[in-house]
C-alpha cells in the first residue's frame, strides 16, 4: 500500500509556498518583461531599405567617400 506522504508529486500550491520559489519566479517575470521591452524598443522596427552594407560600414569607420584620403605634401 502507498501512503499518500510518499508521493513525489508536489501541489501547485505547495510549490509556491516556498518563499525562495517565489523570489525566483518574480524575479523571472520582471526580467521576462525587461527583455520583451528592450527587444520592442530596439529590434521590433524593420530595417531601413536604404541601410546597405556599404552605408554601415561607413557609418562605423568614420564616414566619407569610402577612399583612403590622399596623402598631401607641402614640398613647393
Amino acid at each position: 500500500m502507498h501512503n499518500s506522504s510518499t508521493t513525489t508529486a508536489r501541489s501547485p500550491n505547495r510549490l509556491f509556498s516556498s518563499r525562495l520559489a517565489r523570489e525566483i519566479t518574480v524575479v523571472l517575470v520582471v526580467k521576462s518583461i525587461a527583455l520583451y521591452v528592450i527587444w520592442m524598443a530596439f529590434f521590433s522596427e524593420p530595417v531601413s531599405p536604404r541601410l546597405t552594407a556599404d552605408r554601415v560600414s561607413e557609418a562605423i569607420v568614420g564616414g566619407g567617400t569610402g577612399r583612403p584620403a590622399e596623402p598631401q605634401h607641402d614640398n613647393e
